[in-house]
């Protein structure tokens, strides 16, 4: 699978990244011509990825060894499920960031991986951030 890191030129992408210490405000897991991100906005969703990159300011996109197979059907489980508010802050609020109940786009991509067999971020904690998956070292960067 791979994953689409981005950032906008906007309050809320700045505002993302001084929150959560990363150079990113967003990531997406990207098969063939879709994205499946989760937003503010519409909480997870499966866009086009034309749809994905369009607007962006920065983008990379990064390649993860995984059971393609196996992630992409966790992420159709998790289809329509809301957004995580609590997640920028959950150095503070102590939240499980693997609870299914809600995702940030970057825990819903790390759970996607995890379901494939792949762990991305092995760090003990409450949030997973853009960054945490951006330099760790089983995501190839281009």
């Amino acid at each position: 699978m791979h994953l689409l890191f981005s950032r906008r030129s906007t309050f809320a992408s700045a505002a993302i990244r001084a929150v959560t210490w990363s150079r990113w405000s967003h990531v997406a897991v990207v098969f063939g011509t879709e994205a499946w991100e989760s937003r503010a906005s519409t909480g997870v969703q499966r866009i086009d990825y034309v749809d994905a990159v369009a607007g962006l300011r920065h983008a990379d996109v990064c390649y993860v060894r995984c059971n393609d197979i196996k992630a992409r059907a966790f992420l159709m489980q998790q289809w329509g499920k809301p957004y995580d508010w609590t997640a920028p802050l959950g150095i503070f609020l102590h939240r499980d960031w693997q609870e299914p109940d809600s995702w940030f786009c970057s825990e819903l991509a790390a759970a996607a991986a995890l379901a494939g067999g792949t762990v991305i971020v092995n760090k003990p904690g409450n949030r997973i951030t853009p960054e945490d998956l951006y330099t760790s070292p089983v995501v190839e960067r281009s």
